[in-house]
C-alpha cells in the first residue's frame, strides 16, 4: 500500500527560502476564476497561437520561396554538372552490344553506389560479429 503526502509549496518555508518564480506559479494557481473569464482567456489565447503559428509558416515559405528563386540557377547547374560527371564512362568500349550490357556498370555513379554498397556490408559483419 502506497502513502502519498501532498504538501504545500508554502508550508513551513521563509520568504528568504522561495523562488520568486515558482511562488508566482503556485499563487496564480491558487486563484479562483469564473468559468466564463477562463474560457474567454483560453479562446484569446488559443487564437493568439494560431495567428502566430500561422504568421510563422507564411513568413517560412515566403523565406524558402525566395531562396529557391535566388539559388535556382546555381542549383539546377550543379545538377547537371553532377549527372555528367557520374555518368561519365569508366573504360570507353565504343557502340558495341557489349558496351550496352556493361553501360549500368561502366560509370563513375555505379562505381561510387557499389562501393558504398560494399562498405556498409562489411562494415554490417563487423558490427555484428560475434567473438568467442
Amino acid at each position: 500500500m502506497r502513502t502519498c503526502v501532498v504538501l504545500s509549496y508554502h508550508e513551513g518555508m521563509t520568504t528568504d527560502d522561495r523562488d520568486p518564480l515558482l511562488a508566482s506559479l503556485f499563487d496564480e494557481a491558487e486563484l479562483d476564476m469564473n468559468g466564463d473569464v477562463f474560457s474567454t482567456l483560453v479562446m484569446a489565447r488559443t487564437r493568439a497561437r494560431r495567428v502566430r503559428i500561422a504568421a510563422a509558416g507564411v513568413f517560412t515559405g515566403l523565406v524558402l520561396l525566395a531562396g529557391a528563386a535566388l539559388l535556382a540557377t546555381p542549383l539546377q547547374e550543379f545538377a547537371r554538372l553532377l549527372a555528367v560527371g557520374l555518368t561519365t564512362s569508366l573504360i570507353d568500349l565504343g557502340e558495341s552490344w557489349l558496351a550496352w550490357i556493361f553501360s549500368p556498370v561502366n560509370m563513375i555513379g555505379s562505381l561510387l553506389v557499389l562501393s558504398a554498397k560494399g562498405i556498409r556490408i562489411g562494415r554490417k559483419k563487423i558490427v555484428n560479429a560475434s567473438y568467442p
